[in-house]
């Protein structure tokens, strides 16, 4: 089951991807939402770990929760405002650095 604070997590998150993440990506037609769902597939189709298809999943939450904020920032700044976003949440230490690893690795 479920905790309450999960799901409050969970809906927030959802809402800020559906708030903010529908327009489609620079150079592409599909949308970051679109994007993220893709990644997740296919880091569940290639058997990674929880943390990681979590981390595919919420790669551009800095993205869309700077979005929501309505202010700018740089595509570095958004990795450390999803990590920052993902501690005040209390997600594991190892999806937090992962989240925040995805910069340097784009």
């Amino acid at each position: 089951m479920v905790s309450g604070k999960a799901r409050l997590i969970a809906n927030e998150i959802i809402e800020l991807y559906q708030n903010h993440g529908e327009s489609a990506r620079e150079g592409s037609e599909v949308s970051h939402f679109e994007h993220l769902m893709q990644l997740g597939q296919t880091a569940e189709i290639l058997g990674y770990d929880e943390d990681k298809i979590l981390a595919a999943l919420l790669q551009d939450i800095g993205q869309v929760a700077v979005a929501a904020n309505g202010s700018g920032v740089s595509e570095e700044e958004y990795a450390e405002a999803g990590a920052d976003f993902l501690k005040e949440k209390g997600f594991s230490k190892k999806l937090v650095r992962l989240v925040e690893s995805t910069v340097e690795s784009k």
